[in-house]
């Protein structure tokens, strides 16, 4: 199975530090998908999902 994590091609954190009102510390289990154009729940089972090129 393939689940949404930041070794995805399309994942990046999201640019807004404030998402989950804690600034940068990242609690918030959310990735911005660029394939999707919206924030997606990090973890969440993806069928999109590009492992990155080292």
């Amino acid at each position: 199975m393939k689940f949404c994590d930041m070794r995805c091609e399309y994942a990046s954190w999201p640019e807004d530090d404030s998402v989950d009102g804690s600034g940068s510390c990242r609690t918030f289990q959310a990735l911005y998908c660029k394939r999707k154009g919206r924030l997606v729940h990090k973890n969440q089972l993806c069928p999109d999902k590009i492992e990155r090129k080292p």
